[in-house]
């Protein structure tokens, strides 16, 4: 057993905070780690550990600690892919270089694939139409459209978009993506870099956003890229809300141009009651659940025990953050 006087400050939430110290132990435990670990439900908990690490949640507390955090803190792990809030905090903190960030980039991955296939399967197989011709007891026969061979147009190829690649290549459709670089992955047939998103707009039977929120990607899915959908396209969204321009939206779900929509993330959240997005048709809501599965706190904690397995022996972040891009 390999013992480290590191202090690491547990702060998820006063209901799992114990929890996740028992889950990081074991998950320390099997890789032959020991360290001093300290639950942190509230704001002044985290000022008197005065953690070296600090594993938890983008909330209130953790957020303003890092205001002030001394020289103790090394490095802060988020127990969650996307970062966009911390990034959004650490800009505006003067000390913000002075500590590391992670995060458990991949945790999503699987439980986001499996939310954009059966999206794509409700859409395809006009699961709606079927169960309002059940209503009606109508038995009017049509054929459906199939995913194979289709176009889906992935825009952002990090680790959830990747599993969304690989999942509708084995369904033999035809896979694109739009990054910011333009790098190429397994799976798709070709990747673009960001200015291109509007060229590649009209051939998609099925967009899938799945980036990260960032300056570049706030607001790109607006009018202009709307307007150069592809009539009967379906619109997927298990990103960040704000990516995409909601007013835009609605305007092109009431013109028919979309087949259809399902949004996981919004531009406020929880979405108001008075949203005109509840309102429109073709359009399915869920409450950015994509991501959330049974196994997932096991999974992100055991990213983080993989991060801290590797700072340990030599000093790098696996899924560390680079806050000057966002992710």
């Amino acid at each position: 057993m390999r013992t480290c006087r590191i202090r690491i400050g547990v702060s998820v939430d006063s209901n799992r905070n114990e929890i996740v110290k028992e889950i990081i132990e074991e998950s320390l435990a099997q890789k032959g780690i020991e360290v001093d670990i300290f639950v942190c439900n509230t704001g002044d908990d985290l000022r008197k550990v005065d953690p070296e690490v600090i594993v938890g949640h983008q909330h209130d507390d953790v957020l303003n600690y890092l205001s002030f955090s001394g020289e103790s803190l090394k490095w802060l792990h988020v127990l969650t892919s996307g970062v966009d809030v911390l990034v959004n905090r650490l800009s505006s903190v003067g000390n913000a270089h002075k500590f590391r960030v992670s995060c458990s980039r991949g945790v999503h991955g699987i439980a986001m694939q499996e939310y954009v296939l059966s999206m794509m399967l409700f859409y395809s197989k006009n699961i709606a139409l079927w169960q309002e011709r059940k209503h009606h007891r109508a038995w009017h026969r049509e054929p459906l459209s199939m995913l194979f061979q289709s176009q889906v147009l992935i825009f952002g190829t990090g680790e959830i978009g990747r599993e969304v690649a690989r999942i509708c290549k084995f369904l033999e459709m035809n896979v694109e993506g739009i990054s910011r670089s333009g790098r190429s992955f397994d799976y798709f047939d070709s990747v673009y870099p960001q200015e291109c998103l509007l060229s590649r707009v009209p051939f998609a039977d099925y967009i899938v956003v799945a980036a990260p929120l960032t300056k570049e990607t706030k607001g790109v899915f607006n009018h202009n890229v709307f307007n150069e959908i592809k009539k009967g396209c379906v619109l997927i969204n298990v990103s960040r809300g704000e990516v995409i321009d909601e007013k835009a939206l609605i305007v092109a779900l009431k013109s028919g141009r979309l087949k259809g929509v399902a949004l996981d993330a919004f531009n406020q959240e929880p979405l108001p009651e008075d949203s005109l997005l509840w309102s429109q048709n073709n359009l399915i809501i869920t409450p950015h659940i994509s991501g959330i599965s049974p196994a997932g706190l096991e999974r992100a904690i055991e990213i983080f025990s993989y991060n801290l397995e590797s700072w340990l022996d030599n000093g790098s972040l696996p899924t560390e953050v680079f806050l000057e891009r966002g992710y």
